[in-house]
């Protein structure tokens, strides 16, 4: 994993929304959508559970 792989883990538990994780990473909601699905894919695992408007960690 990259740094920047870490700040938008961090941001996505700190914001909550993907939406939001992109306007602060300076980045298009597409592809914070993109490193997140490439990370889960990594570990083989969801790392969040997704609901319409928010995200969370998945325990």
């Amino acid at each position: 994993m990259k740094i920047e792989d870490y700040r938008l883990l961090i941001t996505l538990d700190e914001t909550k929304t993907l939406r939001k994780a992109a306007e602060i990473l300076y980045i298009s909601q597409p592809a914070v959508t993109q490193r997140l699905k490439a990370i889960e894919n990594a570990f083989g695992v969801d790392i969040f559970i997704r609901t319409k408007k928010t995200i969370d960690y998945n325990n």
